[in-house]
């Protein structure tokens, strides 16, 4: 499992990472909806980046909000590979 909070980095982040990708089953990636830095990733990026790797959204696991006004802002997301167990069962009922 990797955990990635590099506030608005992600996507360089796992840029460093492409050949240790393949080896690890889980992602936590904190993402913010609000570009505080200018030229970081969006959200479809690092979608679309960890895609090419075989790896999809499984599930959000914390949320936090802008101390601003209290907007939803932040987000992290589980990435898990596309075959693997946790995407195993596509049954939405018993």
């Amino acid at each position: 499992m990797c955990k990635i909070d590099v506030q608005s980095a992600e996507l360089n982040v796992l840029k460093g990472m492409t050949k240790t990708i393949i080896d690890i089953d889980v992602f936590v990636i904190e993402y913010s909806l609000t570009e505080t830095l200018q030229g970081s990733a969006l959200l479809h990026d690092i979608i679309a980046f960890m895609a090419i790797y075989n790896f999809v959204i499984y599930d959000v696991v914390k949320t936090g909000r802008r101390p601003l006004d209290t907007d939803l802002d932040e987000l992290d997301f589980v990435f898990v590979q596309k075959n693997s167990i946790f995407c195993s069962d596509k049954r939405w009922d018993k």
